[in-house]
């Protein structure tokens, strides 16, 4: 069977078919788009088969092809871990803004979803602290373009943290995050070096209908945070308030939170 057979034949959405074929086969999508007379063999249309059943089981494709990009950079993900998105992008954005100028903005990045950033303490930073870490895509990132700085990583989830090592371990900045497992900032009470917090923590409302792909298979502790969204926002901004060593927040969350983060600042 040739690459515009299969494509033909497939049951999913074209860009979708396009997108695992060349995950499958380890090419871009222009490679798949100039190679329709290309021949698959057996081994890959038998794997195909598998891929395009889960895929029109509603399995997010990410999960399927075992990665996603992030920053540029590719990133190990699996049902255990948040899908990484381009929101979360725009979060890595202002903390890179606030760590070159510290300063209080709020940052759209994406329909409704905005990155929030207030100072708390005007200390330098030396260590950012990323909180609900799941791939580790946003610590990581950011010990990429910071090298001069160190960094921790938390998570509620061991398996999250395992995907995160992984993923520290494929970027080569291992030695320079400290994965620890535990509830919002209870793992890092003890830190005294200056830290700007950082997080993507759950924020969505408790009976949002979402797509069935979201719902069905990632992780619903890392997307659901009670009746308004607040529940895990409420205790990281208590806690980052109460923490001696805590210079600053960065906090994507929907732009009707806001409010709420600003009146536990006051």
């Amino acid at each position: 069977m040739t690459v515009a057979d299969l494509l033909s034949a497939s049951k999913l959405q074209r860009n979708e078919a396009e997108i695992l074929l060349a995950a499958l086969l380890r090419k871009d999508r222009t490679w798949i788009l100039a190679h329709p007379e290309q021949e698959v063999s057996e081994s890959h249309l038998q794997r195909w088969r598998t891929w395009e059943q889960r895929r029109l089981a509603h399995e997010p494709i990410v999960y399927i092809t075992g990665e996603k990009e992030f920053y540029g950079r590719p990133f190990t993900v699996d049902a255990r871990v948040l899908v990484p998105r381009p929101a979360t992008e725009g979060l890595v954005g202002v903390a890179l803004a606030f760590l070159a100028a510290p300063s209080d903005s709020i940052v759209p990045t994406d329909a409704g979803i905005v990155a929030v950033s207030r100072i708390l303490k005007k200390l330098p930073v030396t260590t950012v602290v990323d909180v609900g870490t799941g791939s580790g895509a946003i610590a990581i990132t950011l010990a990429l373009e910071r090298p001069d700085l160190t960094f921790v990583a938390t998570d509620i989830s061991e398996g999250a943290l395992d995907v995160a090592q992984r993923n520290a371990e494929r970027h080569n900045v291992r030695d320079r995050i400290a994965f620890l497992h535990g509830s919002c900032l209870d793992p890092i009470l003890k830190l005294g070096n200056p830290f700007l917090l950082v997080s993507n923590p759950p924020y969505v409302c408790s009976d949002r209908r979402l797509p069935r792909d979201v719902v069905e298979y990632e992780p619903s502790n890392a997307i659901f945070a009670g009746p308004e969204g607040l529940d895990v926002i409420r205790i990281i901004v208590q806690q980052a308030i109460e923490h001696p060593a805590c210079c600053g927040i960065v906090m994507e969350c929907e732009e009707g939170h806001v409010k709420e983060i600003d009146r536990l600042l006051q």
